[in-house]
């Protein structure tokens, strides 16, 4: 379906005829600023896996076919460059590795991607386990305490953050420094947004907030770059020490790995404790059940063993993608599906959509951990989950934030017991990643203990 945003008129031939239900579903510029996740979902479901839309002076492409994806992630990748959210994203992450294109990003991708191979992943695993072990005391210790409600989404944040700050550069930020960090990182993505769904787009240094954040990051990722001249990590930072680029080229990499190295592991983990802690205590009492026979510190190969632990992220992954939305602008002309796209294009892969299409999965609303137990997975048609991307673009960290998120989900589950404070629905916010809106409140207590009202 091809449809105008604004008024529902058609924009390509379609089979269907739009008529008032275009009009209704998609309102104005407002509904998409209000939800971007609710206006995806209701476009696919009401218009299918191909829709044609404007936003103001742009022409927009909305696809969730495994075969679209492919097209413009793979096969036909050279005439996409990154788009929308991202391109904004470049005014303060400047030519990182999320952000870069053509020659740029290959030779930031050539010189990063040893860090995430071979031996270094069993290497991270004790810093990883150091570092959850600290962060977790902290919590029990406030669990301790009687009856405690946290903000896991924020938990998760700083423990990432900080799990990234030592694997990578060699520093542990602690909790106080990662929260200031997180802070900074979610008012710049607040900006990012807002300025994507401007009709007047400003400049950074116009918001106060924004350009103060930015000054603050720049600062602390050029004390990482200094710290890294003297440590020993063998992290992106020894990459980075000899980046020929020069320090702004290395600190814009650091930034980036501030961001898409803790963010997308830190919303995947809230997600999964929120869908662990509803009334059903089934899941979570397997897991923990499971966690239990994680040795002192375990080594990748245990991890590995997993395999409940392994399906529940899985699972958290496909219904809720921390990547929700891969954007692509069309810097050539392209025909998907028999409709042309235009030279300057934008194009929205919506893996949230892909994730739920009812034609791939059974009941695709519903936590089942079971559908990626590995003889189900096998029967699984190809290219209907991307959690990591795909093609060349695919996330360079997908094993590192599988192991990441498997030893903390474990540790988590071993250590404390847990419910939601909000039993009802958790409402999911669109930005560069796909975030609880307004954080994702638990009750915690220790393993043993009674759980408060």
């Amino acid at each position: 379906m091809a449809i105008d945003l604004a008024d529902g008129r058609p924009l390509l031939p379609s089979t269907v005829a739009p008529g008032p239900a275009g009009r209704k579903l998609l309102g104005s510029l407002l509904e998409v600023r209000r939800d971007r996740i609710q206006f995806v979902e209701n476009a696919t479901r009401e218009y299918g896996d191909f829709v044609a839309f404007r936003m103001g002076p742009k022409n927009l492409f909305l696809l969730r076919h495994p075969e679209h994806f492919r097209h413009v992630l793979a096969d036909h990748s050279a005439k996409y460059v990154k788009g929308l959210g991202l391109a904004e994203a470049r005014a303060f992450l400047g030519e990182g590795l999320l952000t870069a294109d053509g020659v740029v990003w290959q030779q930031y991708r050539k010189l990063l991607e040893a860090s995430f191979q071979g031996g270094r992943l069993d290497s991270y695993s004790s810093q990883i386990h150091g570092v959850a072990k600290s962060w977790l005391a902290r919590v029990e210790r406030m669990a301790h305490s009687g009856d405690v409600v946290v903000d896991v989404a924020h938990e998760m944040n700083l423990v990432t953050l900080r799990i990234v700050g030592l694997t990578q550069f060699g520093w542990d930020f602690g909790d106080e420094c990662a929260a200031t960090i997180a802070e900074d990182l979610h008012t710049l993505n607040d900006w990012a947004m807002r300025r994507m769904m401007s009709l007047v787009p400003l400049p950074l240094w116009m918001n106060p907030a924004a350009f103060q954040a930015l000054g603050r990051l720049r600062t602390i990722a050029l004390e990482i770059l200094a710290r890294v001249q003297k440590s020993d990590c063998n992290g992106i930072g020894s990459a980075l020490a000899s980046e020929p680029g020069g320090p702004e080229a290395a600190r814009d990499q650091v930034l980036t790995f501030l961001l898409a190295g803790h963010e997308t592991t830190a919303r995947a983990l809230a997600w999964a404790v929120g869908l662990l802690g509803g009334e059903d205590a089934g899941p979570v009492e397997r897991l923990r059940a499971e966690a239990g026979r994680l040795g002192h510190v375990p080594a990748l190969a245990e991890l590995q063993q997993l395999e409940y632990t392994r399906m529940v992220f899985e699972e958290t992954l496909r219904l809720y993608p921390s990547v929700w939305l891969l954007p692509r602008k069309a810097i050539a002309a392209d025909c998907i599906d028999g409709f042309e796209i235009p030279k300057g294009a934008d194009v929205l892969l919506s893996v949230y959509s892909l994730h739920r299409h009812p034609k791939y999965w059974v009941d695709p609303d519903s936590f089942l951990p079971e559908r990626f137990a590995k003889d189900r997975a096998a029967n699984r048609p190809a290219g209907c989950y991307l959690p990591f991307g795909l093609g060349k673009r695919a996330c360079i960290g997908s094993r590192f934030g599988m192991l990441e998120g498997m030893m903390l989900l474990a540790m988590f589950a071993q250590r404390l017991r847990w419910r939601r404070v909000d039993a009802g629905a958790m409402p999911a916010e669109g930005t560069l990643s796909l975030q609880p809106r307004g954080g994702l409140r638990i009750r915690i207590a220790p393993v043993g203990a009674p759980m408060g009202a």
